[in-house]
């Protein structure tokens, strides 16, 4: 008897577990309950059995994979943004998550680089000012940076740096102030 009323609890309280459940796991759920339009769908972009560094890195899929499902997901991203408004592609994009680590850094330089191959001059910005990434993702020196600029210790020209992809620029976000919010502010 307690045998079954075990297994009839523990099928019940797997019942109620999946109730209460509320992620959100496919992009047809994203637009059926946030009623967002899916611009695209991109995969989990990892290099298997290669160190992560700037020559390895997924943050540069489209430049040093072209031909992978990764770097087609980011073309289609890509188009999907030239249709999505009716003027075209907007002058600014804002990437951002709820949580670290979910491929921020890595949808913004790879969907900038995408965005360079069309002719088009990019600038990425990064303003993370607590764990700055982009200036590892492309290779390159931190500072100076956005908090150099905020804080007046540099001009506009003097913190754009250039990458080795044509029409690709970005602005690192420098050293790491104590307050972001106060330089912020």
């Amino acid at each position: 008897l307690s045998l079954i009323l075990g297994l009839l609890g523990g099928v019940g309280l797997s019942f109620f577990q999946e109730y209460v459940d509320d992620s959100i796991r496919t992009p047809e759920e994203v637009e059926r309950y946030l009623r967002l339009p899916m611009l695209g769908a991109v995969p989990e972009l990892r290099v298997k059995g290669e160190r992560s560094d700037a020559g390895t890195s997924p943050d540069l899929e489209v430049t040093l994979r072209p031909t992978s499902s990764g770097a087609e997901a980011i073309r289609t991203l890509r188009a999907s943004l030239f249709l999505a408004a009716p003027g075209g592609l907007p002058s600014r994009l804002l990437i951002t998550s709820a949580q670290p680590g979910e491929g921020k850094t890595c949808m913004a330089v790879n969907l900038a680089a995408a965005l360079a191959q069309t002719g088009r001059r990019i600038v990425v910005v990064d303003c993370d000012l607590r764990r700055p990434r982009v200036h590892k993702a492309i290779g390159a020196a931190q500072s100076p940076g956005v908090t150099n600029f905020l804080a007046g210790n540099a001009d506009l020209a003097s913190v754009v740096q250039s990458t080795p992809q044509i029409g690709l620029d970005f602005i690192p976000a420098g050293p790491i102030p104590p307050n972001p919010v106060d330089l912020l502010d």
